[in-house]
Order: C-alpha cells, then structure tokens, then sequence
C-alpha cells in the first residue's frame, strides 16, 4: 500500500512538471491588442484568426473581439473588453455563468490578474469533431469587464492547458 502511495504520488508528480515544461519550452511573444488597449503573452505561432473562420469556430454573434489561434485552429485564444457593468461585482459574475452553464459541469478558481480579482472556469464543451477544454477569465477592472477564454481539442490539452493558464494570467490593462 505504501508503494502503490509512492508511485502514486511520483506519477502526479511527474504529470505536473511535464505539463509546466510544455508551456516553458513553448514559444510565447507579447502581442498588443490595440483595439482592445490590452496586451498579452501568446504562442509564437498563434496567427489572428480571419472573421470567416472566426464565424465558423463561434458561430455565435457573442464571439470574442479579438482570436488567435494555431495553425489548424485546434487551439485557440480570444479576447473581449466592455464597458464596466453597474453594480454588479466580479464574484456575482461568476456565479451567474456558473449557473448558465452547470449542464457542463464547470469549475470555478479564484486568480489574480494585474492586481484585480478574477475568476477562472473551466468545463468541456461538444465541438463538431472532437471535445473542448475550455478556460473563461473574467475580470473587473475599474473600467472594464475582460472576458477571455483559450480554448483546445482535447488531444491538445496536455500540450497548451498550462500555456493557456500562462497567457490568460498574462493579460495587461492598457496603461
């Protein structure tokens, strides 16, 4: 029992460093998001995603202001900025799309982003050929509302989750 304690212990170890070594092997670049007076870290191969695949990939008009992603559009990154809502705070935020969404069985983390309060979650969604990890950033700054989400193929997962941690964290309010 203690051996299988250890190996145990040693598998989710190893899990855990390899997962960070992707997203420090991988290469990221700071890219100014103008329209949105906003920077962030992305993959180096991340490409502005045009609006016909955009349309196609979020079919809804709620689509992010701004997407990146890789070459085939496995992964991706998007972004949006709006006007601050009033009276509404970032915790009731999270808790409204936690309730929109409990079909998918979301989970929600508490992160810090430039300093304010946000919320990170995370569910799997149906795609039209493979299943989605999802991961929405919502924060309040003291004019604005981001939402951001870096979503993945599941076989991608292993390879960009902690990269897609590691860019949403990045995100910089215009200065």
């Amino acid at each position: 029992m203690i051996k299988l304690r250890k190996n145990l212990a040693l598998s989710v170890f190893v899990l855990m460093v390899s997962v960070n070594v992707s997203a420090l092997n991988m290469d990221m670049r700071s890219e100014d998001i103008q329209s949105l007076d906003l920077s962030v870290e992305i993959p180096s191969k991340f490409t502005l995603l045009p609006e016909k695949l955009a349309e196609i990939k979020y079919p809804s008009k709620k689509r992010p202001q701004v997407i990146y992603a890789n070459e085939n559009g496995t992964v991706s990154f998007g972004i949006s900025r709006f006007k601050k809502p009033e009276l509404v705070g970032i915790d009731e935020i999270k808790d409204g799309m936690l309730n929109s969404m409990r079909n998918l069985a979301p989970q929600a983390s508490p992160v810090t982003v430039e300093g304010y309060k946000a919320w990170l979650i995370t569910f799997t969604s149906k795609g039209l050929d493979a299943d989605i990890f999802n991961m929405q950033l919502y924060v309040l700054s003291d004019d604005s509302l981001i939402i951001a989400t870096f979503n993945m193929a599941e076989k991608n997962i292993k390879e960009y989750q902690s990269v897609g941690k590691k860019t949403l964290a990045s995100i910089k309010f215009g200065q």
